[in-house]
């Protein structure tokens, strides 16, 4: 319900209150210091520059838009989600390496899952094949179960690897990731 007070500015209300304005504005604005992805931000560089034979990827998890979710909604949810199909595409990693690129997408329920166990009001603790469960931080027992999965791949042989690309698929999420790990070899970057 929104009421207005005579010779108050919304401007001057929001200071009084210490709210910013875009607090009420509706649309969720991505942290610039963040390695996060959403519509807007659909794309994150991320520069590498050492020969690498493998990486790991600590996230690969949506803080909206995840696979599963529920088309229900509840007293608490005026909306549902889209629900995400499974293998649908919600992300890739480009490997830019000095001889060539590689494109490892990344798909709901097979690489990426929601980042909240509890879906609506059941526990789902989904589980994905391309990836192995890391952490798992009970904040509430009954709304609030948060994971972070861990995701690897050998790329066989030690190459330099310039970049990671990490472009969006999916504009209805925003994924997270928490830090990337590399099997460094020895040599030099270039």
């Amino acid at each position: 319900m929104r009421r207005r007070l005579p010779c108050v500015s919304e401007r001057r209300a929001r200071r009084v209150l210490g709210q910013p304005r875009s607090t009420q504005r509706g649309k969720a604005h991505l942290p610039e210091d963040e390695p996060l992805l959403g519509s807007e931000r659909p794309e994150l560089v991320i520069p590498v520059g050492v020969r690498v034979r493998a990486v790991a990827v600590l996230g690969n998890v949506a803080l909206q838009g995840g696979y599963p979710a529920s088309e229900v909604s509840s007293v608490f949810h005026d909306h549902a989600e889209r629900c995400r199909a499974y293998g649908e595409p919600a992300a890739e990693y480009v490997f830019e390496f000095e001889d060539g690129e590689v494109v490892q997408p990344l798909r709901h329920g097979e690489h990426v899952l929601r980042s909240n166990n509890i879906c609506r009001w059941w526990k789902t603790e989904p589980r994905a094949p391309e990836t192995t469960p890391a952490v798992e931080v009970e904040v509430h027992p009954s709304y609030e179960v948060l994971r972070v999965d861990l995701w690897e791949r050998d790329f066989g042989k030690a190459r330099l690897l310039k970049a990671i690309r990490w472009h969006l698929e999916d504009d209805g999420c925003i994924l997270a990731l928490y830090a990337v790990s590399v099997l460094s070899c020895a040599g030099p970057a270039g």
